[in-house]
């Protein structure tokens, strides 16, 4: 007897309105599907309380040795397909990957070049700690299982240790970091540490102003050309933005030496 595709993947819904997530069952090493949706749902619900009226498309989660990453090309129902590199109980790594791709779903990554695509990774890499961080105060008093709470130290050490490893050198500033950067930045969005540096940069902003998450899903709503600049890049974010928004945004921008008008 055939079996159907479906029978492969657990289903589960997660905290964010009507979303359903597929995790595949194969692949994980040591790691149970359940166990690990209990780690994306964990994940996921440190972002809840900003993304909660979002229309999500269906995530479909598969282990690949080509991960992390999100891949463009939609499933039949339009399912989002995130694939993540990491096995066995490694939960701040399953946490800190899932994080990082989801960021690019709120993002609304979009396929094609752009210069300014680093801005994007950068992003998701604060989403992950972010996520990370907040998720280790809550399982020292509310773990998805009692004996978690292990766990905790191990996803607070891990958000550390990619902040202090990333961190901007001591006495410079973002904007003059940019500046000495910006074309490096642009001409490779995958430069791990100089991503890390700007999220470790803009952590505090989102930490301290964390209802300002759903600012990011106006990014990229128009098609970014090969040529534009960052500058521009920012102020189309800005003006793609509902206006409870703009602040934030022109303080992000002020970051990286940039002026917009609000």
């Amino acid at each position: 007897m055939q079996v159907s595709r479906a029978l492969l993947f657990m289903i589960f819904l997660a905290p964010f309105s009507d979303l359903e997530i597929q995790v595949s069952r194969e692949g994980w090493g040591k790691a149970d599907a359940r166990d690990i949706e209990k780690v994306l749902k964990s994940a996921m619900k440190q972002l809840q309380p900003y993304f909660g009226d979002k229309d999500f498309k269906p995530i479909v989660v598969e282990h690949s040795s080509r991960g992390p990453r999100t891949l463009f090309k939609k499933g039949p129902r339009k399912e989002i397909h995130i694939q993540l590199k990491v096995t066995d109980t490694r939960w701040a790594q399953f946490a800190f990957q899932f994080s990082h791709e989801l960021g690019h779903v709120l993002c609304n990554y979009r396929e094609g070049k752009n210069p300014n695509q680093w801005f994007e990774e950068a992003l998701c890499e604060t989403v992950s700690l972010f996520c990370l961080r907040s998720m280790s105060e809550e399982w020292e008093h509310n773990p998805p299982y009692p004996g978690w709470k292990m766990y905790a130290s191990s996803l607070k050490k891990y958000a550390v240790k990619r902040l202090n490893d990333f961190k901007l050198p001591a006495q410079t500033t973002l904007v003059t970091w940019y500046q000495k950067n910006e074309t490096l930045l642009r001409q490779n969005p995958h430069l791990r540490e100089k991503n890390g540096a700007v999220a470790a940069a803009l952590l505090p902003l989102f930490e301290k102003h964390p209802q300002r998450w759903q600012a990011i899903s106006y990014l990229n709503t128009k098609k970014p050309t090969k040529t534009q600049s960052f500058k521009k890049y920012i102020q189309t974010w800005y003006q793609q933005s509902p206006q409870k928004h703009k602040k934030f945004i022109v303080r992000i921008g002020t970051l990286f030496g940039i002026t917009l008008e609000e």
